[in-house]
């Protein structure tokens, strides 16, 4: 029984997949316990991106015919 209803289920869901994504996500960012944590997690990455070193550029110019345009 619970196989025959799972690819219902997917059909269910297949169509509205970015409106149920989007009713997720802002019930995710009301719920103070989850709001929280997800604010942290996004915090906690932007200082470990801005705490990385800055990529090291080459010090001469690429070759003109690398340069098509």
């Amino acid at each position: 029984m619970m196989l025959r209803m799972l690819p219902l289920l997917a059909l269910l869901f297949l169509p509205g997949c970015e409106t149920f994504n989007d009713a997720m996500i802002r019930y995710m960012l009301k719920e103070p316990g989850l709001s929280g944590r997800f604010s942290d997690q996004i915090r906690n990455g932007l200082r470990k991106w801005e705490k990385t070193p800055p990529a090291a550029l080459p010090n001469e110019a690429p070759p003109p015919f690398l340069d098509q345009g």
